[in-house]
């Protein structure tokens, strides 16, 4: 015996009203999932940008001359640890010097003319810059020639 006509319109009903709150639901997971990973990555994005001025430092530490041996030994360690770390989070540096200018990468501060260098080209590397997959952390700051 099968249910009484208004009963199987209004469980129709319900069960149309069900499936479409699944639909709803689904969706709802998968857009809160993505903007879970959207924030997780610009939150780590956002705190390695806070750790570039270390690595700024232990460059131009490394830069300078110094007699004691074991403090350059020192600031390379903790550099190369440094660099191990960014790249186990995906950082990778942005290559510059002697590369063609890319305003989507670079960012020129000075402008020099060289007859013997070609159009646009890096030729001092002021401060690095930095990506982290498809996200610029940090424009490479370059002299460009001509």
């Amino acid at each position: 015996m099968g249910f009484p006509l208004v009963l199987r319109k209004k469980l129709d009903q319900c069960e149309l009203r069900f499936s479409e709150l699944e639909r709803e639901y689904q969706n709802y997971r998968r857009r809160n999932a993505e903007i879970k990973e959207q924030s997780y990555h610009q939150g780590g994005c956002d705190a390695l940008k806070q750790i570039l001025p270390v690595f700024d430092n232990l460059q131009r530490a490394l830069e300078q001359s110094t007699e004691d041996e074991a403090f350059r030994v020192g600031i390379e360690m903790t550099m190369n640890t440094l660099k191990k770390q960014m790249e186990a989070l995906g950082v990778e540096e942005i290559p510059a010097m002697g590369q063609t200018f890319d305003p989507n990468l670079h960012e020129a501060a000075e402008h020099i003319l060289d007859p013997e260098l070609g159009e646009c080209v890096i030729t001092r590397v002021m401060l690095t810059g930095f990506r982290r997959g498809d996200r610029i952390l940090r424009h490479s700051l370059v002299v460009v020639a001509n």
